[in-house]
């Protein structure tokens, strides 16, 4: 609470008033003595107590009255954030005074006058302890005056495009930035930050150029994702340690959305805090929070989703669009549109979306090139937050996945492998009954244009295998063991980006893959602990559980490239397990970093995955064949393969989708298809000039550039990690953007350039910055355990913060209030006590006659009176 001096004094002798007009009325009574008074003694005690009671109720609603009046009239505040409330403060005054003002009623009681000037004295210095306190905290904040160096943060989120009052947030906060700037006080020096998803410093360091500072507020857009507070108030710290004014201070113009803020994140913000500290002087935050609506309507794409993680030209492919209202208000759009380049599909089979629900639209699109191309979903409705009805993705169809399947239990007759309904699944019959039956026409053309080609290869050949740069799975169906060399190779293969799916027969041996292992660390999420046999009896022995009927759960299947098995039918039930292998993860086996990706009906993993290096590993408790399970003869068989081997190839959609975070980059190496004959060649054709930078043109248009790093070198054989990566302007908006590759680097992409000769990726967007949720008190709270933490109400507020003064929320009203209260009850209190006064001098008193002399001096007491 802030108080004016002058006003404390006035307050103290406004309330010395009804005090001294009791002391005078007391000390004016005579004393008088007379004889009857000690027959009505008894009587009056009862009275007198009455009195004492009236005259402290009066008192203190007159003292309390004034002080009130006084407290309003000096127009309190209470400034954000005060760690000391004035609920505490206030009621220790009002109750110290209240005390002092019934020790004077009470003075002829010596020992009741003392407690209750105690009692005053203890409540005052508590009242002025907390006052102190909080004037020491304050004055840290509000303290510094004169010349500061002051960084201005601008909350660039999508959230801040919301229209309040025919205006938006945005708007409104540039134009109370600018005028902030023009009126600062001489000395003041301004570095400016964009918060968004990655932010950014157009003033790089403090300047008092204001037409500098004014000219970057003015080319300021927003749409830049969410606002990721712990990294844009680093940046700021950051910009203020350039400074030259041992004062510092941080304004944060923003609607205080919770979105962005990870509040959660407690070593991010005591990394934000340690960085503030390193400032010559501690800075205050203050934030200037802009009002959200109190109801708006909005409709928001979050999510496209492909049935399929990598796809090609031989079958259409599911895409699903999911339609969420984050708003409080519920709504119906008209339709959802999917574009894939030039080609349009719609659905308009919209139902009202209540607050906090979605729907999901699936269309079917059947891609007819190879080049990378922009899938777009937009619903068309009118709500007020307009940047979220529009998500985009880039996607580049694969012209073939290789397969390589290595056969663990090879057979004279080709339905006899353990391989072979694993190889009928993936492709025609005609090109997998050739490889079968002639392995030197394995890699011949095939005629077909499936976009799967499976290999075939004894586990005895597979170490004889130059390399496996040729493929992008391997498949281990039903492999007791591999070579040392052979496994490390392996392993490598997945570490560098390739997929492997091990499928674990009757003849894998658990000392082979419960120690498989690459730099230390284990390959496989877990180990085999025993084989499981659900269709045996319990006395056919061999650690046999007498569970039967046991078959894959199809509400398990959590993984998201299995999915499609929870919204489709399929005849999972009609499976028949015979056979399986019962996982362990014992202290020597790393366990799964996630939940199985599908269990078995006894709740048995039946799949489990981990990643390894850049690289993905799925492992299957049961084998491919009919031995194990009936498994490999249903519909399930083929959409489970289907499924697993795109998910376990899947790269190059997912390096031209970026998040919009820090650190996010286009790995060009990484897009390169990686063959053996000339996939050297071109990596040294990017390494050739090294470019410092790339030009990009913006998805509103506009021309950009980003930044290239190199790691490595194309001359060394013995370091397969050499990358150029790019790294996006931090201004770009989530969306889709064309990068302007130079002609000589323009045939190592030619696999992914659009028409235009341009490689687009895109920006994705995060989902829940529509959802407007304000940050709580509970909140501010926390921010404060870091942060010299303030929010300014209105714009005058944070002027005067700028000018060293201090702000708050006035709480005259309320003191008015009560004033006017006890005035009303003053008045009351008096009629009654009045009443009550004159009700007691009519009454009579009766004594007992017990003899003749009381009779007699009663009745010369009645003539005495009446004579009077």
């Amino acid at each position: 609470m802030a108080f004016f001096n002058f006003y404390m004094l006035l307050g103290t002798l406004a309330i010395s008033i009804p005090i001294v007009i009791h002391i005078l009325n007391r000390k004016s009574a005579k004393k008088v003595m007379w004889g009857a008074m000690r027959f009505l003694r008894d009587s009056l005690v009862t009275r007198q107590r009455k009195i004492l009671l009236e005259e402290i109720l009066l008192m203190c609603t007159r003292c309390l009255l004034l002080l009130l009046l006084v407290l309003a009239a000096a127009r309190p505040f209470i400034t954000p954030g005060s760690q000391i409330s004035w609920l505490v403060v206030l009621p220790l005054v009002l109750a110290a005074v209240a005390a002092l003002a019934s020790s004077f009623v009470l003075w002829a009681h010596p020992r009741w006058r003392r407690r209750l000037f105690v009692m005053a004295v203890f409540l005052l210095i508590g009242a002025g302890t907390a006052l102190i306190l909080e004037e020491r905290l304050q004055s840290r904040i509000f303290g510094a005056r004169g010349a500061r160096d002051i960084a201005l943060i601008m909350d660039a989120s999508d959230s801040m495009s919301v229209t309040v009052d025919g205006m938006t947030n945005f708007e409104r906060a540039v134009g109370e930035a600018e005028r902030l700037v023009e009126s600062a006080p001489l000395g003041s020096s301004f570095s400016l930050v964009v918060g968004g998803s990655i932010p950014y410093a157009p003033v790089s360091s403090p300047v008092n150029n204001r037409e500098e500072v004014l000219a970057a507020l003015r080319n300021l857009q927003p749409g830049k994702g969410s606002m990721r507070a712990p990294d844009t108030l680093a940046l700021a710290a950051y910009t203020l340690a350039r400074g030259n004014n041992p004062a510092k201070q941080i304004l944060i113009f923003g609607d205080g959305q919770r979105q962005g803020w990870n509040l959660q994140d407690q070593e991010a913000w005591r990394a934000v805090s340690g960085s503030l500290e390193q400032l010559s002087s501690l800075p205050p935050v203050i934030l200037r929070r802009l009002d959200l609506p109190g109801s708006f309507r909005n409709a928001a794409i979050s999510d496209i989703r492909f049935s399929r993680d990598s796809f090609g030209l031989d079958r259409p492919v599911s895409i699903q669009v999911t339609l969420s209202n984050p708003g409080t208000e519920s709504i119906t759009p008209s339709r959802v549109v999917l574009r894939v380049g030039d080609v349009s599909h719609e659905d308009d089979s919209m139902s009202q979306l209540s607050p906090g629900t979605e729907q999901t639209f699936s269309f079917e699109h059947h891609f007819q090139d190879l080049k990378a191309q922009v899938v777009e979903a937009e619903v068309e409705v009118e709500d007020d937050l307009n940047l979220d009805n529009l998500a985009s993705r880039v996607v580049n169809p694969v012209a073939r996945l290789d397969v390589l399947i290595v056969d663990g239990n090879p057979g004279t007759r080709f339905f006899d492998r353990a391989s072979a309904f694993a190889a009928l699944a993936l492709a025609p019959v005609s090109r997998t009954r050739r490889q079968a039956e002639s392995t030197s026409d394995a890699d011949a053309p095939s005629p077909d244009q499936t976009m799967i080609r499976p290999r075939i290869v004894n586990a005895a050949d597979f170490p004889q295998l130059p390399s496996l740069d040729a493929y992008s799975v391997v498949i281990l169906a039903d492999v007791s063991r591999l070579p040392t060399a052979a496994a490390d190779a392996l392993a490598r293969f997945v570490e560098t980006g390739g997929g492997l799916l091990v499928a674990h027969g009757r003849s894998s041996l658990p000392e082979f893959y419960n120690h498989w292992r690459i730099s230390g660390e284990n390959v496989l999420p877990a180990g085999l602990a025993h084989p499981v046999f659900p269709a045996a009896s319990e006395a056919d022995g061999d650690g046999a559980d007498p569970a039967v009927g046991v078959y894959p759960l199809s509400e398990s299947f959590v993984h998201p490239a299995l999915r499609i098995f929870q919204s489709e039918p399929v005849d999972l039930q009609q499976v028949l397990m015979r056979a399986y292998w019962k996982f362990e993860t014992e202290e020597n086996q790393k366990p799964s970093a996630h939940e199985p990706a599908a269990r078995l009906s006894n709740r048995d993993p039946l799949l489990l995955e981990r990643s390894l290096g850049e690289g993905r590993v799925l492992q299957l408790a049961c084998g491919l064949d009919p031995r194990d399970s009936t498994f490999s003869t249903t519909r399930s068989f083929v959409i489970l393969l289907h499924q697993l081997i795109p998910y376990l190839s899947a790269k190059g959609s997912e390096r031209l989708n970026l998040a919009h975070q820090p650190g996010t980059r286009l790995s060009l190496s990484e897009l390169i298809p990686a063959d053996a004959s000339n996939g050297r060649a071109r990596l040294a054709a990017l390494f050739e000039d090294k470019p410092d930078a790339l030009r990009i043109v913006t998805a509103e248009g506009e021309e950009s550039s980003g930044q290239l790093r190199y790691s490595g070198s194309p001359d060394n054989p013995d370091n397969p990690g050499d990358d150029v990566t790019l790294v996006p302007p931090p201004d770009l908006s989530p969306g889709v953007h064309l990068l302007d590759l130079p002609d000589a680097l323009q045939p190592a992409f030619s696999d992914l350039l659009n028409e235009n000769q341009h490689l687009p990726f895109a920006i994705m967007r995060e989902s829940g910055e529509g959802n407007l949720l304000p940050l709580s008190e509970q909140d501010s709270s926390q921010l404060r355990r870091h942060l010299l933490w303030q929010e300014a109400l209105n714009e005058e507020s944070l002027r005067q913060a700028l000018e060293g003064g201090r702000f708050g929320r006035e709480i005259w009203r309320p003191l008015a209030l009560a004033a006017w209260l006890l005035l009303i009850g003053e008045i009351a209190l008096c009629r009654w006590i009045a009443l009550r006064r004159r009700t007691g001098a009519e009454l009579k008193t009766e004594f007992q006659e017990r003899n003749q002399p009381k009779k007699s001096f009663l009745t010369h007491l009645e003539k005495m009176k009446a004579s009077r």
